[in-house]
């Protein structure tokens, strides 16, 4: 039995069985590439923006807190103060992060994470009261609604209701 071959469309490979077209190496390719799209890895720009950032938490290696960043800075000191993956709207908003070490990105994330908005001002301090205002700065443009958006807004009406007696 005689099999025909076919032209692979990316690679030009002669090959009895294609799939969509292509050799099993290119179509392999081309699953994992639509995959890694699918758990939603950078594709929307993000990856640049985190360089942006690491590049300029380079010259000045400065926790929000005064704290220095020891080693080479990552995306992992890069903390989003509304999580990227829910709040797409303000995700690569310059506003919406803030420099920190590991640990404080960590604690804050889960002190966030718990709703707990009165305790990031009393664990962070100074540094906690610019986070806060920041996210509350955000808030027109967050559209998207979540838990957190909602504790923040509840923070700030009660801020203002402290200050108006």
């Amino acid at each position: 039995m005689d099999r025909r071959l076919l032209p692979c469309i990316k690679c030009g490979r002669l090959v009895p069985i294609r799939s969509k077209g292509m050799c099993p190496a290119c179509r392999y390719d081309a699953m994992v590439k639509s995959k890694m799209n699918e758990v939603g890895r950078d594709t929307s720009g993000l990856a640049a923006f985190f360089d942006r950032h690491i590049s300029i938490l380079s010259n000045n290696p400065v926790s929000i807190t005064g704290e220095r960043i020891y080693g080479k800075p990552s995306r992992a000191n890069i903390c989003h103060l509304y999580p990227k993956r829910k709040y797409k709207s303000v995700a690569m908003d310059d506003t919406n992060v803030v420099y920190m070490t590991v640990e404080e990105h960590q604690e804050l994330d889960n002190i966030l994470d718990c709703m707990d908005i009165e305790k990031v001002e009393r664990r962070f301090g100074a540094a906690g009261a610019i986070i806060l205002g920041r996210m509350a700065s955000l808030l027109p443009y967050v559209k998207e609604n979540g838990k957190l958006k909602n504790h923040i807004i509840a923070w700030k009406n009660r801020l203002r209701e402290r200050r108006i007696y």
